[in-house]
């Protein structure tokens, strides 16, 4: 045939070896199973044959693939990457590298995993028993997202800032930070919060199962707000001056400061009471059920308040 062949016929099986012009080859067979061995110009390949399962293996650009009793394993090498690939009783694996990046999957009993890298980042997914998680970066930034049995949670980096969102058996929170400033809100089973701070200032907001409260500060002040059960409260100072506005069950109260004075009014079951303050003097103002009053002084005066329910 032009080319030598042995051939050894032992107790457990067998042994045949070719050489060719372009390689050579070598198969064994035993009690136990048998083995093919390939060689050509372009590379080699062996197969590997045993009571649990099969190998096989090739060169150029390369494959090696195993199968056991438990499951199976392939791995490919090409001139621009390589595969790998793994499946056991409980789930299976699967990696890929190319030129441009890679990619790996992991499933298991329990759920799987996928990550992914390219050029421009990378992708990272994983799902368990208990939920799943994502996570992206790209060469602007990066994502990554976590599901639970309680909730989720997503966070994401951009070149301006980043987001980060969780959600809970309870409520979630959300908080974004970018170049000019960031956020926050949380929500929980008696209410939620929210938080933001700018380049010029901040914003904080709560509400509760019983109210909400909510407070901003910029550069030229501040203003707060709070409602509860019984009523509100509205707190604002700026850069002039401030004011404060509180409803409660049995009425409302309003009281501002500016540079050149101040004023207060109070409303109550019965009526309403206003009080002014200024450089020049004061005047108050008192409506009831029965009629109306008015009354105002200047700092040269001295006149006795015929009615004032806060003062």
């Amino acid at each position: 045939i032009g080319c030598p062949i042995y051939l050894f016929l032992t107790g457990c099986g067998s042994m045949c070896w070719v050489k060719t012009g372009c390689g050579s080859m070598c198969w064994v067979k035993t009690g136990c199973g048998s083995m093919c061995w390939v060689k050509t110009g372009c590379g080699s390949m062996c197969w590997v044959k045993t009571g649990c399962g099969s190998m096989c293996w090739t060169g150029c650009g390369s494959m090696c693939w195993v199968k056991t009793g438990c499951g199976s394993m392939c791995w490919v090498k090409t001139g621009c990457g390589s595969m790998c690939w793994v499946k056991t009783g409980c789930g299976s694996m699967c990696w890929v590298k190319t030129g441009c990046g890679s990619m790996c999957w992991v499933k298991t009993g329990c759920g799987s995993m996928c990550w992914v890298k390219t050029g421009c980042g990378s992708m990272c997914w994983v799902k368990t028993g208990c939920g799943s998680m994502c996570w992206v970066k790209t060469g602007c930034g990066s994502m990554c997202w976590v599901k639970t049995g309680c909730g989720s949670m997503c966070w994401v980096k951009t070149g301006c800032g980043s987001m980060c969102w969780v959600k809970t058996g309870c409520g979630s929170m959300c908080w974004v930070k970018t170049g000019c400033g960031s956020m926050c809100w949380v929500k929980t089973g008696c209410g939620s919060m929210c938080w933001v701070k700018t380049g010029c200032g901040s914003m904080c907001w709560v509400k509760t199962g019983c109210g909400s409260m909510c407070w901003v500060k910029t550069g030229c002040g501040s203003m707060c707000w709070v409602k509860t059960g019984c009523g509100s409260m509205c707190w604002v100072k700026t850069g002039c001056g401030s004011m404060c506005w509180v409803k409660t069950g049995c009425g409302s109260m309003c009281w501002v400061k500016t540079g050149c004075g101040s004023m207060c009014w109070v409303k109550t079951g019965c009526g309403s009471m206003c009080w002014v303050k200024t450089g020049c003097g004061s005047m108050c103002w008192v409506k009831t059920g029965c009629g109306s009053m008015c009354w105002s002084v200047r700092l040269c005066d001295c006149v006795p308040i015929p009615y004032s329910p806060l003062l």
